[in-house]
């Protein structure tokens, strides 16, 4: 995962897991706030990659014009503050994809939501993906859905079922519903699973 900056003079890119502190504080200070989920995956991704305004409180102090300043003014605690537009996007993508839905909130009540969102067989990563990324020899930003995990019940109490795309033994895969020890086929196929209130998706890269 990358995270993006750009400026009316510059750009730069960082790695979030490891560079992004003031990012990191932004999403623990969220993450339990409640921000209703969008109708469908695609959405959802065209959110969570999204422009993100910098300014005001939130402006990017930029080290090669803070140098400048402060050998000018020869204060060490000068800094040249800047508007930037930042946004996260994939920079590598992996074999097996999860994604998993934030339904459960503490703030600003304890709950749980329960909107339903779209997904499809088949997922294409490339709009969410920097460009270096998807030009690298080989690379296929094509995943298919292989798995859901779903969670019925409140913040409280529930239970986690599953749907499973598996080899009936032939060429052929047949999706499976799975609840403890028991284990069923779905007579209307993916049909069944687009139904049901996903918390976690599973995709493969194909």
């Amino acid at each position: 995962l990358i995270s993006s900056l750009k400026a009316a003079f510059a750009s730069a890119k960082k790695s979030i897991l490891k560079d992004d502190a003031a990012l990191q504080k932004r999403l623990e200070d969220h993450q339990y706030k409640h921000k209703p989920l969008s109708k469908g995956i695609d959405s959802s991704l065209h959110e969570f990659t999204a422009l993100d305004e910098l300014d005001d409180d939130n402006k990017f102090i930029c080290q090669k014009c803070t140098a400048q300043l402060q050998k000018k003014s020869g204060k060490d605690d000068d800094y040249a503050l800047c508007n930037v537009s930042k946004s996260l996007v994939i920079d590598q993508l992996p074999k097996v994809l999860i994604l998993h839905f934030k339904r459960f909130y503490l703030e600003p009540v304890v709950r749980k939501d329960n909107e339903h969102v779209s997904f499809s067989k088949v997922l294409d990563m490339a709009p969410y993906c920097t460009t270096e990324c998807i030009e690298k020899p080989g690379m296929n930003a094509l995943y298919t859905l292989f798995a859901v995990v779903v969670h019925s019940g409140t913040l409280h109490g529930g239970h986690y079922t599953a749907f499973v795309n598996k080899s009936d033994g032939s060429e052929n895969k047949e999706w499976y519903y799975i609840s403890d020890s028991h284990v069923s086929k779905c007579h209307n196929g993916f049909k069944d699973v687009e139904r049901c209130q996903a918390y976690m998706l599973f995709y493969e890269q194909n």
